[in-house]
C-alpha cells in the first residue's frame, strides 16, 4: 500500500467489481430508470396530478401495480418526454398514513422528472413500501436537472438485485430521508444515489442488506458534495469471487464527503465497512462514527482518501485474516488525522491502521488502545 488510489476517474480508478457495477448502475439510471420493468409512464394510480401534486390514500391499497408519475407538462398539448424545452410542473407524491404499496416485479413508487422538473416523495409515518422480485426497486427517482427529495418511513425489498431506493440526477440535488430500509437478496442494495453536478444528502435510521455481494449505502457525486448521516448500516451474507458486501461506499470527484454514522458492520469476506474516497487534492473527507466492525477475510473497516482526511471513531475492529482496521490516504495539504478510542484485530496478518500522506500534508495518529491478536499482525 505504497501509493494512494489513483486520483483521476478517467485514469483507471481501482474499484472492486461490485463497486464498479454499482457505480455504473448509478450513472446510467437517469436513462435506465425509464425502462425498469413495470414502470409505465403517467400511470396515474392516484388520479391525475393537479399542477404536479397528487395524494394517494388507503383506498388504493395494496397498490399492486405500484405508483408511477412523471412531471406533467404545463401545456397539456406538449410532451416533455420528447420536447426538452417544454415547461413542466414539479412533481410531489404524498402517501397518506396507512398507505401500503406491495409490488412484485417492478418499482413500488417511481418518480420521473423531465427537463427542469423536480420530484418529491412524502411517504412518512404510517406509510410502507414493499417490493419483491428480481431487480425490483422500492423507490425509483430520476431527473435531468430537477432536485430529488425522498422521505420514507418503512421500505423493504426482497429479490436478487433488488434495491430500496435508487435516486439519480444529472444536475439536481438529491436529499433522502429514510427511517428503515431492509433489502434481502444477492446483489441487493439498500440506498443508491448519484448526481453528476449536484449535491447528495442521505439521512437514514437503519439500513440493512442481506445476501451475497449486497450493499448498504452507495452514493456518487461528480461535481458536488456528499453527506451521509445514519444510525446504522449493516450487511450480512457471503462473498463471491472476491466480491464482498460493503456497508457504505461513497465516491466524489473533487467534492467534500462528510459522514456521521453510529455503527457499520459487515460479515462477508473482502468487504468494507466505510469506504469514502474523494479523487483529487481538493476534496476533504471527514468520517465520524461510533463503531465499525468487519468479520470476513481480507476486509477493511474504514478506507478513506481525499485532499484531507479525518477519522474520529469510538471503536474499530476486524476479525478476519488479512484484515485492515483503518486505511487513510491524504493527498493534499490537509493531510490525514486518525483519532480513535480503540482499534483491534483478531485475524492473522492483519493491520490495525495505515495512515499516509502525500504532497506535503501531515499525518497525525491518536489512538487510546491498539490490540492485535493474530500471527503476523501489525499495529499502526
Amino acid at each position: 500500500m505504497n501509493q494512494p488510489l489513483r486520483t483521476g476517474a478517467a485514469r483507471g480508478v481501482p474499484l472492486s467489481r461490485a463497486q464498479s457495477l454499482l457505480l455504473t448502475t448509478a450513472l446510467a439510471s437517469v436513462a435506465a430508470g425509464l425502462f425498469v420493468p413495470g414502470v409505465a409512464l403517467a400511470a396515474d394510480e392516484c388520479g391525475a396530478a393537479q399542477q404536479g401534486v397528487v395524494t394517494c390514500s388507503e383506498t388504493g391499497n395494496p397498490y399492486s401495480d405500484g405508483i408511477e408519475y412523471v412531471t406533467p407538462a404545463v401545456d397539456p398539448t406538449q410532451d416533455p418526454g420528447l420536447d426538452p424545452a417544454a415547461p413542466v410542473y414539479d412533481l410531489t407524491i404524498n402517501l397518506d398514513p396507512g398507505v401500503a404499496v406491495e409490488r412484485a416485479d417492478g418499482a413500488g413508487v417511481a418518480l420521473i422528472g423531465f427537463n427542469n422538473g423536480a420530484v418529491t416523495l412524502n411517504a412518512g409515518s404510517g406509510a410502507s413500501i414493499a417490493v419483491t422480485g428480481t431487480g425490483s426497486i422500492g423507490v425509483l427517482a430520476s431527473t435531468s436537472a430537477g432536485d430529488i427529495t425522498i422521505n420514507t418511513s418503512s421500505l423493504t425489498a426482497t429479490g436478487r438485485a433488488s434495491s430500496g431506493i435508487n435516486a439519480n440526477s444529472y444536475s439536481g440535488d438529491i436529499t433522502i430521508d429514510a427511517w428503515t430500509v431492509q433489502v434481502s437478496g444477492d446483489g441487493g442494495l439498500g440506498i443508491s444515489a448519484g448526481s453528476y453536478a449536484g449535491d447528495v444528502v442521505i439521512r437514514a435510521g437503519s439500513v440493512e442488506a442481506t445476501g451475497y455481494y449486497a450493499g448498504g449505502v452507495n452514493a456518487y457525486v461528480g461535481n458536488g458534495d456528499l453527506v451521509l448521516v445514519a444510525d446504522s448500516v449493516t450487511t450480512g451474507g457471503g462473498s463471491v469471487y472476491g466480491i464482498g458486501s460493503d456497508a457504505v461506499v461513497l465516491t466524489a470527484v473533487g467534492g467534500d464527503i462528510t459522514v456521521a454514522l453510529g455503527t457499520a458492520s459487515t460479515e462477508a469476506a473482502y468487504s468494507t465497512g466505510v469506504r469514502a474516497v474523494s479523487y483529487g487534492a481538493e476534496g476533504g473527507v471527514s468520517v465520524t462514527l461510533g463503531a465499525v466492525e468487519t468479520q470476513g477475510f481480507g476486509s477493511t473497516a474504514v478506507l478513506m482518501q481525499g485532499g484531507g482526511v479525518a477519522l474520529d471513531a469510538g471503536a474499530i475492529s476486524t476479525s478476519g485474516d488479512f484484515g485492515y482496521g483503518a486505511v487513510m490516504f491524504g493527498v493534499g495539504d490537509d493531510g490525514a488525522a486518525l483519532n480513535a478510542g480503540a482499534i483491534s484485530t483478531e485475524g492473522a496478518n492483519a493491520t490495525a491502521a495505515i495512515v499516509k500522506t502525500y504532497y506535503g500534508g501531515a499525518a497525525t495518529v491518536t489512538v487510546g488502545a491498539v490490540e492485535t491478536q493474530g500471527a503476523g499482525s501489525r499495529g499502526v
